[in-house]
């Protein structure tokens, strides 16, 4: 026989076989990338939304109304701070209405889920309770900043602060789900 012969056989066989294995299994393979890309999506929100935080939080922190401000700025810089803190409601509940879809997208691994969970939960009560906009404001920049650190810095500012971070969160998230604290009794359990 030909040796063209033997590799045109050869050839037919394989793409053969490899037309049934993609039949097979290329379902399920763009089932999956639709999972993945979605799991994404939501952490991607979640990020915004952090990032939401932090930014706007920045801004009513460091734009105070100067009481010797005209009235036309002071109702412009009122409307400004009334519009960032907009912003913050909207984050916050976004991450408490979404939390079960950006948190299945993080690994398990050190308690992630719980952090997460806890963190979008603490947030919005805070942000929903009585206490003054400034205090409030603090309040869920610091909750913030932390989970910034934990699971959006780079992986070489991780390795040095990581733990740092995982304790000082899971210490503020314990006194605001402490029922004793007068000033948090506000904020349910999370």
């Amino acid at each position: 026989m030909h040796a063209w012969l033997d590799t045109l056989e050869k050839s037919a066989a394989t793409a053969v076989i490899l037309a049934f294995i993609l039949s097979r299994f290329s379902p399920r393979y763009d089932a999956r990338s639709v999972r993945i890309k979605a799991a994404w999506a939501d952490r991607d929100q979640f990020s915004k939304d952090v990032l939401t935080i932090l930014a706007a939080a920045g801004r009513l922190l460091a734009v105070q109304v100067p009481n010797e401000a005209s009235e036309v700025m002071r109702s412009r810089l009122e409307a400004e701070r009334a519009r960032w803190a907009e912003q913050i409601d909207v984050a916050t509940r976004n991450l408490v209405d979404n939390m079960e879809r950006y948190l299945l997208g993080y690994p398990n691994r050190l308690g992630l889920h719980d952090l997460l969970g806890r963190y979008a939960a603490a947030a919005r009560f805070i942000w929903i309770s009585e206490r003054s906009e400034e205090r409030r404001v603090e309040m869920v920049r610091d909750l913030s900043a932390h989970i910034q650190g934990i699971v959006f810095a780079k992986a070489s500012y991780k390795l040095g602060h990581l733990t740092d971070h995982r304790t000082e969160l899971r210490r503020l998230l314990e006194v605001l789900e402490t029922p004793e604290t007068p000033e948090l009794a506000a904020v349910p359990p999370c």
